[in-house]
Parts: structure tokens; C-alpha cells; sequence
């Protein structure tokens, strides 16, 4: 049996805000952050921007080398508050080294006794390629369906993805 597969290929488009529609599209930062989105991905035209931020912008400090994990990048994803259908596949500028297995993480309230608590929810994993960009692979993951503040971290031996990845912690003053 033969399955032909349809394959786009677009150049990134450099920019913040930059309109997204249905038909899909690449969008890249000036630090060469990209997020591909794919046709019939977005129920309408969106203004996309992805927005490089240091670790210590973050909402919750990343993972501890110790317990297994390198900060690697972060960034805020802005969809227009639209939920994407698809998902989205990102490209990363990282450190780290050509093979390193790296997670994504998206920084989440969770519901906790003593009310929200931020943290990190495990939404996609990937491998660091050429050049230090670090690349999605979904499946089994549901990969990137929604805006959000990310942060990409190269993964031990040690470390397992589950699925289900969570830390919660506060952020110091």
C-alpha cells in the first residue's frame, strides 16, 4: 500500500505579531525561536509571537541540575488566545549539546490545599539537532495546542518523561 502524505515548506516569517490564519505558517523571533503551525491548526487569523526570556524570567525557577535537568531556553508563546486544533511544532535555540533529550514545559496554576501554586507541566519532549536547536516530537506527546510561558530543559540519563511531568514550587523574592 502506498500513502501519499502532503508536505508544505515556508520560509519563517521574522517578527512579533506577526498573522497567522488557518492556512497555517512559520513564525520566527530575531534570536531565531520558531514555532510552525499548521494548516487548519487555527479556527481564525491570529496575530503569532514568540518572545525569548532568560531563566530568570520565568514564573517558577526552572529544574535544579541536580535533580537531572540544564536550563536550556525560555520563551512566551502568544497565540491570540487561539487554541490550536494541531499541534505545533517549535525549533529552539538551546546550548546544549547535539543529542541531548530535552522536555518542554509550560509553566501552570495548579490547584493545591492551600490554593494555586505555579509549576511546570510536561507538554512535549524533543532532541537537540544541528547547531543547538532543540526540536519537537509529539506523538505520544499532544505537543503545543495553546499561548503560554515555556521553558526547554536538556534531560539526564536519569530522567524519565512520564506523560505527566510536574514540579511545584514558589518563586523567591
Amino acid at each position: 500500500m502506498r500513502v501519499l502524505v502532503p508536505v508544505q515548506v515556508r520560509a519563517p516569517v521574522v517578527g512579533d505579531a506577526v498573522p497567522v490564519g488557518p492556512a497555517g505558517g512559520v513564525v520566527q523571533n530575531a534570536e531565531g525561536y520558531q514555532v510552525a503551525i499548521a494548516e487548519d491548526a487555527l479556527p481564525r487569523d491570529v496575530e503569532v509571537t514568540i518572545e525569548t526570556i532568560g531563566a530568570d524570567d520565568l514564573a517558577v525557577p526552572p529544574p535544579s541540575e541536580e535533580a537531572g535537568y540544564t536550563f536550556g531556553a525560555a520563551f512566551r508563546l502568544d497565540t491570540g488566545d487561539a487554541p490550536m486544533r494541531i499541534p505545533a511544532q517549535l525549533a529552539i535555540p538551546t546550548g546544549l549539546s547535539e543529542g541531548t533529550r530535552v522536555a518542554f514545559y509550560r509553566v501552570t496554576d495548579f490547584v493545591t490545599e492551600t490554593g494555586l501554586v505555579k509549576g511546570y507541566q510536561e507538554v512535549e519532549t524533543g532532541v537537540v539537532g544541528a547547531g543547538g536547536i532543540a526540536r519537537t516530537t509529539s506523538p505520544p506527546w499532544d505537543g503545543f495546542r495553546a499561548a503560554g510561558e515555556f521553558m526547554v530543559a536538556g534531560l539526564d540519563d536519569n530522567v524519565q518523561t512520564t506523560g505527566f511531568g510536574v514540579q511545584v514550587s514558589a518563586k523567591s523574592a
